[in-house]
């Protein structure tokens, strides 16, 4: 089974006695399954309990998605997110699909989703952008207040900045040839 190291934990719950933590684990790379963990001092690692995606996660290529942060509006700090195609080769240039994300108080990260889902768009050879503009959850409150009465401002700023940055880091992707993909409030930001 493919250990999931990186990821978002959730759904957790104590066993009576309480000696075990029982939670779920997804990834970009793979949906939920459920694992335990020992609270008595035991193993710091969880265990897997379920293994219910791994015949067909196991027959596909899944690049895991890479983190970067560049300076967005007002000199913030903002992260951003890449993923590779599967058979990627740095020598060829890859079509870029950017995608924003809804909410607007939302975020890309280390999940899966059955909606908007990275691996998939980078599955038929495209490198996949997403950028974390202010608004989004989990870099305190005053990151995601920044974006209340200024929905097209700073975030607007974050996201082309974002892209800017990834164009020059990465020269594997082709600026001539990019499409940008959103609903919600990441329609909004597309339109």
């Amino acid at each position: 089974m493919r250990e999931l190291t990186r990821g978002t934990n959730d759904d957790l719950a104590v066993t009576p006695g309480g000696n075990t933590l029982l939670f779920t684990r997804m990834s970009v790379r793979a949906p939920n399954e459920i694992y335990k963990l020992a609270l008595n001092g035991g193993s710091a690692s969880a265990t897997p309990l379920t293994n219910v995606n791994e015949a067909v996660l196991g027959s596909v290529e899944m690049p895991a998605m890479e983190s970067f942060w560049f300076t967005g509006a007002e000199k913030t700090k903002v992260e951003g997110f890449i993923l590779r195609p599967p058979g990627f080769d740095a020598s060829k240039k890859y079509p870029v699909k950017f995608l924003s994300h809804g909410g607007p108080q939302g975020a890309w990260g280390e999940d899966w989703s059955y909606r908007w889902n990275p691996e998939l768009f980078a599955a038929s050879g495209y490198v996949v952008v997403m950028i974390n503009p202010r608004g989004s959850t989990g870099y305190g409150q005053k990151f995601i207040d920044q974006i209340n009465g200024d929905w097209g401002g700073r975030p607007y700023v974050d996201l082309m900045s974002g892209l800017d940055y990834a164009e020059r880091a990465y020269p594997f992707m082709d600026k001539g040839r990019e499409c940008a993909l959103g609903a919600s409030y990441g329609g909004y930001m597309i339109d």
